[in-house]
């Protein structure tokens, strides 16, 4: 069978998502991801990947075209976006393809938690990802077929089976050594390493990590900063890098002693589950995050806990872990087989296999 896995934005972080799911899907079937590109370039960090067929869709391209490029026997819209769930929408109405839908974000709280978005958005009604568009196709995402989702905040808010950001456990080598070289290059020779990799966005907690890393004013810590966003404070110990392949993430895992998930308390984030505690557990890295989504669920009895918007909790943890090498080890192998059992791609895709089934059933296929 061949599924279409639809990404509104190939040159956004959306991929991310699209391309978890393409690749667990490709295990037992022919997957493509089909979608528009807003930027030049594919999203960088699987701009060099090809472990799923990409096609992009030109600028401009009318609606029949997009539906003629739809030409699988299902299509997974990768959120409720009109270039995703809205083409897909159309696709189950007109060609009778069946549809699941994935939502991994609430679109919504973006506007909520932003009121000069909010309003913005409220006026720009061209915008095919505006305010009312977003708010419509969260509530239609109950017309396909199925739905997946990546939390159980978004579960209770839309239904649906929970997907987690699956990864391969073969791509992150247990017990690695950090590479002397990039070590330092870096900077970082004779650090402990504290690790961030993802998008800098304020939500993200990252300047409530440098709070506590001023706090703790440690002249033998570092902070690795691995991606793209926000212009960060200059700080001494802070090492900051734009975004690299994901190919490259168990290297720049390799250095960290500790990796810190430090979510805001939000509407965003309580909504999220970051992809990137997967990668740390698969790498048997000790993570400490906030309270906040399912964090505490994923990372309980093998991950540290702090409140959110906590500098005094946060540096806390910090130094007791970067203290105990033997509490680190522990709680990275006790997350390594936390990943192994629910979260790497054997686990998960048989899960996302039985919900294509589904889609099928109810669509009479």
């Amino acid at each position: 069978m061949k599924i279409n896995v639809i990404c509104h934005d190939l040159s956004n972080n959306c991929l991310g998502r699209a391309h978890v799911l393409a690749r667990l899907l490709a295990r037992s079937h022919d997957v493509e991801i089909v979608g528009r590109m807003r930027g030049d370039h594919l999203w960088e960090p699987l701009r060099s990947d090809t472990a799923v067929p990409v096609t992009v869709l030109p600028h401009g391209v009318d609606l029949r075209r997009a539906l003629a490029a739809l030409d699988g026997d299902l299509v997974y819209a990768v959120k409720p976006k009109a270039g995703s769930l809205g083409l897909g929408l159309l696709a189950r109405a007109r060609l009778r393809i069946p549809l699941i839908a994935d939502i991994d974000d609430w679109e919504m709280a973006f506007f909520l938690d932003n009121p000069r978005w909010l309003l913005r958005n409220a006026v720009e009604v061209w915008n095919p990802n505006n305010l009312y568009t977003t708010w419509a196709l969260e509530r239609m995402s109950g017309r396909a077929d199925a739905i997946t989702v990546s939390t159980t905040f978004l579960q209770r808010r839309f239904g649906g089976t929970i997907i987690p950001h699956a990864r391969s456990a073969g791509m992150f080598p247990h017990a690695a050594e950090g590479d002397a070289g990039l070590r330092d290059d870096l900077g970082l020779a004779g650090k402990g390493v504290v690790l961030f990799v993802g998008s800098l966005r304020p939500h993200k907690g990252v300047t409530d990590v440098i709070a506590a890393l001023d706090a703790l004013a440690d002249p033998n810590l570092a902070f690795l900063v691995v991606g793209p966003g926000e212009t960060l404070p200059e700080r001494p110990y802070l090492r900051v890098i734009g975004p690299q392949p994901f190919s490259m993430l168990p290297r720049f895992l390799a250095l960290a002693d500790v990796v810190v998930l430090a979510q805001r308390r939000s509407r965003i984030s309580a909504a999220q589950l970051p992809a990137k505690v997967f990668d740390a557990m698969a790498m048997a890295r000790p993570v400490i995050a906030t309270r906040v989504s399912d964090l505490p669920k994923v990372l309980e009895g093998c991950g540290v806990i702090v409140e959110p918007n906590s500098t005094v909790e946060l540096a806390q943890a910090i130094a007791r872990l970067m203290a105990n090498p033997e509490e680190r080890a522990r709680l990275g192998s006790r997350a390594r087989q936390r990943f192994l059992d629910r979260f790497s791609d054997d686990v998960v895709a048989p899960r996302l296999a039985s919900v294509v089934d589904e889609a099928m059933a109810v669509a009479g296929r």
